[in-house]
């Protein structure tokens, strides 16, 4: 028999009298195999603390510090943590259950969907939200019923099962309701209603604020992460008794632009037929040119707002030096514009 022969037949028989040291282990309960399937991840414990984690999530590795990372190349079974009592070989993970015990998803965390019996789910799920009387901006305060849709997802497997509190999603779900209530604080009811299903636009103005954005860095610390650009705002309604209000606030509002809207124009035909203008019209659009006529149609501005307060307040009408009172009937001539 030659040398390589003898060597070949050699290693042959220690990996059968290895395999088979395994198995007899195996069966007497000295050792234990899990199987780490796509999508999902394994937490080896001891004495209460994490010391192994491995999952199979294709394109996914993990940082130095744990977390799940993109990582385009990455194929198969990846593991984070290390244990003498912990042998990973291709996608089963054998160890010795006397020293280490994976962890089981409910002794941790509540019944959530996010993981079920040994095993931690590693995809996006939809979360389902509800607000009740969320007011919008203070000057309005209308209080309006949201609903709406986050994607979260599991990013770090230690914080998550080990640190994050037991009710976790809840509690998630809970710091995403108070960030978009936050948010509809400082928007009228229409701008509210025209941004359902725009997730882009509500993710950039919901995370500028550094109470949100400490937010999001809570949710990482239970090793949560919201995908970005995911909150969506689905339905915005109005419970039965604010219906009646909102309508009243608006046939107001209604009332007091056609009013503005008379005045405007009844001091820029005057100002016309003094001026030589063949209308109204002619004479703004002409004052618009400069800055001398843009002053003179701010005077007009102030001039109708004072006459329009004198009409919404009668005998109670006190005129304030400085700035119009109302400011209502130049904002309509100007398109909106604050000054």
């Amino acid at each position: 028999m030659s040398f390589p022969v003898f060597v070949g037949v050699f290693l042959l028989v220690v990996f059968f009298i290895l395999f088979a040291i395994v198995l007899v282990v195996y069966k007497t309960g000295e050792i234990a195999v899990e199987e780490i399937k796509e999508g999902t991840a394994l937490a080896l414990e001891r004495l209460g603390s994490c010391v192994y984690v491995a999952m199979a999530f294709n394109r996914h590795d993990f940082d130095d510090d744990g977390f799940i990372v993109d990582d385009e190349d990455a194929r198969g079974v990846k593991s984070y943590g290390k244990s003498i009592f912990v042998l990973r070989l291709f996608g089963w993970v054998f160890y010795l259950p006397r020293f280490v015990k994976p962890t089981v998803y409910t002794e941790h965390n509540k019944d959530d969907g996010f993981g079920k019996d040994k095993r931690v789910f590693l995809n996006k799920f939809q979360v389902d939200f509800k607000l009740s009387k969320a007011e919008s901006r203070k000057k309005e305060t209308i209080p309006l019923d949201l609903a709406g849709v986050f994607d979260l997802h599991v990013v770090q497997i230690e914080f998550f099962l080990f640190e994050a509190p037991w009710d976790v999603i809840d509690r998630a779900k809970k710091v995403i309701e108070a960030m978009v209530r936050a948010w509809a604080r400082a928007h009228t009811a229409d701008y509210i209603q025209d941004s359902q299903s725009d997730g882009t636009t509500l993710w950039s103005e919901i995370t500028r604020s550094a109470s949100s954005r400490f937010n999001i860095a809570k949710l990482r610390s239970w090793g949560l992460k919201v995908v970005p650009n995911s909150i969506t705002i689905t339905d915005v309604g109005m419970q039965p008794e604010d219906q009646a209000a909102f309508k009243e606030a608006k046939n107001q509002e209604q009332k007091a632009r056609g009013s503005g809207q008379e005045l405007v124009g009844g001091l820029l035909a005057n100002y016309a037929v003094a001026h030589g203008y063949t209308d109204a019209k002619a004479a703004q659009k002409e004052l618009k040119k400069t800055a001398a006529g843009r002053r003179k149609l701010d005077e007009i501005c102030a001039k109708a707002d004072e006459l329009w307060a004198k009409r919404k307040l009668g005998d109670s009408y006190i005129r304030v030096d400085g700035d119009p009172i109302t400011g209502l009937v130049g904002r309509m001539l100007t398109g909106g514009r604050r000054r």
